[in-house]
């Protein structure tokens, strides 16, 4: 058995020195590239968008979720203000909070919209094929009383 265990330690530090990467887990096709807005679509509510995107485990070293991808959704008010540039970020199968995945295709960003009307988003997710996705939604009054 230690035999096998200095194989493995060894074979893991020559990956490292020449640069292969290693995944984990089996590897699951990329998302299809749709794009689900969901939340309360209300003034100042949280609106999330998520992408169903490329594929990665958290523990991926190349390319690494965390590291090597970055996704930015640019949000932008029907009267042209305002913008925003919204990081996105991994989430794994979409609900890791209650499920502990640590893969998926699920990448997502949240805005508080501060105007009600018609929104646009378009998705800037550089080297990917979800690059440069367009969409758009609307939102409404607050249907809140007191403090909302």
């Amino acid at each position: 058995m230690k035999q096998f265990s200095f194989l493995i330690c060894a074979f893991l530090v020559i990956s490292k020195c020449f640069g292969s990467t290693i995944t984990y887990g089996e590897r699951q096709p990329d998302g299809d590239g749709s794009v689900v807005i969901s939340g309360e679509l209300k003034h100042w509510h949280n609106v999330i968008l998520t992408l169903d995107g490329p594929f990665a485990h958290e523990r991926d070293e190349d390319p690494n979720p965390f590291i090597h991808r970055q996704m930015d959704v640019i949000f932008t008010h029907e009267s042209g203000s305002p913008h925003y540039r919204v990081p996105a970020y991994f989430a794994a199968d979409g609900h890791a909070g209650e499920s502990s995945a640590e893969s998926g295709c699920k990448w997502r960003a949240h805005l508080s919209p501060d105007k009600t009307g018609q929104w646009t988003y378009r998705i800037e997710f550089a080297d990917t094929d979800y690059d440069g996705l367009l969409g758009e939604f609307t939102v409404v009054d607050s249907d809140k009383s007191g403090r909302d």
